[in-house]
């Protein structure tokens, strides 16, 4: 069963392989066998990245990686700290990703044999595209090399299939579209020969997505019509959608506009079906984009606006989707700490033997010598204090980990829960308010950041933003990372009268001055959504509902062309009424001028 699961992913038969997992998964519960447990769990979670199920995915791949460092063999400890790779991967954490993929690497460094150089490969092939993604090509293509010339030993295979397209992705990086063309073709063959069925399809779509940019259009329309017949024959029909997309480009370069409309149309319905709304999104978009380049712009400005309305639809789907993630990933920490906290008192229960042991020690001696004894007795005593400094160090580098976010040195969710908890603010104690403004504070633009600069340009320019936000804060106010590019401010006890000038400190820190990188300016403005506590009208909302507010009215700042800030002011209705509403009543609330908003600009570009 080990062995067929990846076969059984590898041609694309998605529902036999969860059957299997499932099999698998049971095998390892009522044999009580961690091996079959690991597996199966790692395969969920390959399973459930290839759905778009990324927020699930992380405690069933901690706990998998916990379970696999207590079994020796290494062949379990590759296979889970390869997908654990791939998973942070797609999350954006470079540095995480690289550790899981190098440990999968190292797990076989002892070994020998086909299989182990397969999977050796696998590991390489996996940090070859890891570089890629993140935008280093020269180092891709390093990997993808070393990866590649494993494989000729062993002979063709799915692998070897993936290697070659991957090696295209980095030549495409790189605008070498010969060189990309010709490494998609080897891809293809080797896929067609081994029956990879995603593979095939991957390979015809980047082979029509090169004539494209190449503006070979009859050949980007053949290999987009083979991509479309291999996929829909095996099933796989969210990428026959895609497939759609890059056909009707091409028919509509080609001057066959209406016919390359429906193929574009025809591809969304599938999508529409499979509510897949991001991959939605970005079809619209390259459609507005096929619209204004042959000078179609009122179909162009039309198809846009349908872009623009799935975009905002996504944005709260996107912030749900990263507060379970983010939820997940506490989880799994919350159980290490628990951990942590049993082997730090195993460590002092040792330590208090420890000193009981020395001091009976000391008093044998004390009778039994003389100077030299004292001495002794001295180092001991010294040895001890040091072993207790060592481990209070120890407490507050857990305790300062726990409660501070790596990469900017900020606070983080934890550390506002533990203040909540200690004012008494927690949501069990609805009826207590925090006293002064919640301020939400979101980055415009960051994706483009990421995408056009990097992801060290976009990690800086986090870094820098917390410096900023920091410099207009009094030590007694809180400022956190809340997630990805979103930061919570909260001002304690702020006369009314000085909150907007607090906005606009904030807003003008940032936006005043560009960020400077490797010699590039880099422009970046903000949006916040803020709420006053309490709200004037004596409403009493919980710490919880405020930052919904807060959220919403970020949404709307957002909305409203970003670089700028909305506040909730006041209430002009009952307060129970407000307090009792949901979050699609609050926004109601204030498009109605229930809630009394005011919005505080930026200064311009």
């Amino acid at each position: 069963m080990l062995a067929l699961i990846p076969l059984t992913i590898e041609v694309g038969n998605v529902s036999a392989a969860k059957i299997l997992i499932a099999g698998l998964a049971n095998q390892g519960k009522q044999l009580h066998d961690p091996i079959a447990t690991v597996m199966a769990m790692s395969y969920e979670v390959e399973m459930m990245l290839d759905e778009g199920r990324t927020g699930e995915s992380f405690e069933i791949i901690e706990q998998a990686l916990s379970i696999a460092e207590k079994i020796p063999d290494k062949r379990v400890r590759n296979q889970v700290h390869s997908v654990a790779g791939e998973l942070y991967s797609k999350v954006g954490n470079f540095q995480i990703a690289l550790q899981h993929e190098l440990s999968a690497l190292e797990s076989l460094s002892d070994n020998q044999g086909k299989q182990s150089d397969l999977n050796r490969a696998r590991a390489l092939n996996n940090i070859s595209k890891l570089y890629l993604r993140f935008k280093d090509p020269k180092a891709g293509l390093e990997y993808n090399a070393q990866a590649e010339k494993l494989l000729e030993k062993i002979g063709p295979d799915a692998l070897m299939a993936d290697v070659a397209i991957n090696r295209g992705y980095a030549y495409a990086d790189q605008y070498r579209w010969d060189a990309a063309s010709a490494a998609y073709t080897k891809g293809l063959k080797i896929a067609i020969a081994v029956g990879s069925i995603p593979n095939q399809t991957r390979a015809l779509n980047n082979l029509a997505d090169v004539a494209l940019n190449q503006q070979h259009y009859p050949e980007c329309v053949q290999y987009a019509e083979r991509a479309i017949s291999v996929g829909q024959h095996a099933g796989r029909f969210q990428q026959a959608a895609v497939d759609f997309g890059n056909l009707g480009t091409c028919h509509i370069y080609m001057g066959k506009v209406a016919q390359g409309v429906a193929e574009f149309k025809h591809g969304i319905d599938i999508l529409r079906k499979a509510n897949d709304t991001p991959q939605m999104e970005m079809m619209l978009d390259d459609l507005a984009t096929a619209y204004k380049k042959i000078g179609r712009y009122r179909e162009s400005l039309a198809a846009r606006e349908e872009q623009q309305q799935m975009a905002a639809s996504l944005f709260h789907a996107e912030r749900d989707r990263a507060v379970l993630e983010l939820q997940a990933r506490f989880n799994v920490n919350q159980r290490q700490k628990e951990i942590d906290a049993l082997a730090q008192k195993y460590r002092l229960q040792s330590a208090e033997i420890e000193n009981k042991s020395l001091q009976k020690i000391i008093v044998i001696l004390a009778i039994l010598m003389t100077l030299s004894v004292t001495i002794f007795v001295f180092l001991l005593y010294s040895r001890v204090r040091k072993s207790n400094q060592l481990l209070h160090l120890t407490n507050s580098k857990l305790e300062h980990k726990s409660t501070h976010d790596q990469l900017t040195g900020l606070l983080n969710r934890r550390a506002f829960q533990d203040y909540l908890e200690s004012e008494h603010l927690s949501s069990s104690n609805e009826d207590k308010l925090l006293p002064g403004v919640l301020l939400l504070v979101d980055i415009d633009h960051f994706k483009y950041v990421n995408d056009n600069h990097g992801h060290d340009v976009g990690d800086l320019v986090l870094i820098e933003m917390g410096k900023r936000l920091q410099s207009i804060l009094r030590e007694k106010d809180m400022l956190m990372r809340w997630g990805g590019e979103e930061f919570l401010i909260y001002v304690h006890s702020l006369p009314v009268d000085r909150i907007s000038h607090v906005v606009e400190q904030a807003l003008h820190v940032v936006g005043d001055s560009p960020i400077n990188s490797a010699g590039k300016s880099i422009a970046v403005t903000i949006s916040i959504g803020y709420i006053q506590m309490p709200l004037p009208g004596a409403v009493e909302l919980d710490w919880q509902k405020a930052l919904k507010l807060c959220d919403i009215a970020l949404y709307s700042a957002k909305n409203g062309g970003r670089n700028q800030a909305v506040g909730i002011d006041g209430v002009n209705e009952n307060q129970t009424q407000i307090a009792a509403l949901d979050d699609s009543g609050l926004q109601a609330a204030i498009d109605s001028g229930k809630l009394v908003t005011h919005r505080i600009f930026g200064a311009l570009p």
